[in-house]
């Protein structure tokens, strides 16, 4: 099947081809959608109109990185997630060199946290279920992959002792980002 992708920029135009990567649309999507979901939690009939007019463009973001729709012809349901996993990858499952990545769980919970925050600001009650699903999913991730304590973590000695980690591969841990340790 082949997928679509958007860019905000170029709204309401839909690419007819996928890119090879599915890079974080949850990342740059989030910034977008919380923006959103502030102006149409304004107080004057010009804020809930804005969310009026855009809601297809919004949901079309919305569904581009966490698509609520099982057997959407357009979009794969959550791109992004690994449900076995317990959070995201930021190319979604489009392999690297040593794996999928993730790189920035703050801007992959921002990205989710702003689906929920739409969907209060469009009174779409389901919308901000999910959207709070994939929140505290991604930040128990955040907490089991990269914020490690002695008594809770999945690295062996000595990289349980950073305490951190810069960037999880499926492969291996990265600490820091810009050196070669990795576990």
């Amino acid at each position: 099947m082949l997928w679509v992708s958007l860019s905000p920029l170029h709204l309401p135009r839909v690419s007819t081809a996928a890119t090879p990567a599915m890079h974080p649309r949850s990342y740059h999507y989030g910034y977008y959608l919380s923006a959103a979901a502030a102006i149409g939690r304004g107080p004057d009939a010009q804020s809930r109109d804005f969310l009026s007019n855009q809601r297809d463009n919004l949901l079309a973001l919305v569904r581009d990185f966490a698509n609520p729709l099982r057997g959407d012809p357009l979009f794969p349901f959550a791109r992004h997630m690994d449900w076995w996993g317990g959070h995201s990858w930021a190319g979604g499952f489009t392999a690297m060199g040593d794996g999928k990545n993730q790189e920035s769980t703050s801007e992959a919970v921002n990205g989710y946290a702003a689906v929920a925050l739409l969907g209060q600001a469009m009174g779409d009650e389901g919308l901000a279920r999910w959207g709070r699903l994939l929140t505290a999913m991604e930040v128990n991730g955040a907490q089991t992959y990269y914020q490690s304590t002695p008594e809770r973590s999945v690295y062996p000695e000595p990289f349980r002792s950073s305490k951190t980690v810069g960037i999880l591969w499926s492969s291996k841990g990265r600490y820091p980002c810009d050196t070669a340790a990795s576990v």
